[in-house]
């Protein structure tokens, strides 16, 4: 995911598998927590959207709001080092807090329309900017910190990922 090109290609794909592959859950199952009282399906996709809803928001401030977290002087780190960072933090213990936790109780319907708005509209915004302000301009991340917007799509493209990975095991096992 070298080139802006390859960035949005990546995100509107994963968003998009995110969609179809929760779209095609039974419902029956959709909200049920595994044995193991981690989270439901329903739980990931509304983790997924409480996620990228401050970042389709921030994608509409001007450019001077983001020089409350300072402008980044040596770029962005690679996709594999975003990665490797978020990795480390989560197996250190690092796990989503404050309004990054889902909430239990909201409909299969509701969640999968909410999440086809969120990533049309994120993948719309990110679409206006450019090469340039994705290097340049930094946000906050609740666990990793200050973060180029190219960093940070790379950890949304990685994050979303990694929880599709997991809606499509619970999808599976459930089946099964």
């Amino acid at each position: 995911m070298t080139t802006i090109e390859d960035l949005h290609l990546g995100l509107e794909t994963t968003f998009k598998e995110v969609f179809t592959t929760t779209q095609e859950v039974d419902p029956a199952i959709f909200s049920v927590r595994p044995p193991s009282g981690k989270w439901s399906i329903a739980e990931h996709l509304h983790h997924l959207i409480l996620s990228a809803k401050p970042l389709v928001g921030a994608f509409k401030l001007p450019k001077l709001s983001f020089f409350a977290f300072g402008k980044s002087k040596k770029g962005s780190r690679t996709y594999d080092e975003v990665v490797a960072v978020y990795t480390n933090i989560l197996k250190e213990g690092g796990v989503a807090s404050g309004k990054y936790i889902p909430e239990e109780k909201i409909s299969k319907e509701q969640l999968v329309k909410d999440w086809e708005s969120i990533s049309q509209k994120f993948i719309t915004r990110l679409k206006k900017w450019s090469d340039k302000d994705l290097e340049t301009y930094r946000v906050p991340h609740p666990l990793i910190g200050k973060m180029t917007m190219r960093e940070m799509m790379y950890f949304t493209h990685f994050h979303t990922g990694y929880h599709l990975r997991i809606i499509k095991e619970l999808n599976s096992s459930k089946e099964a």
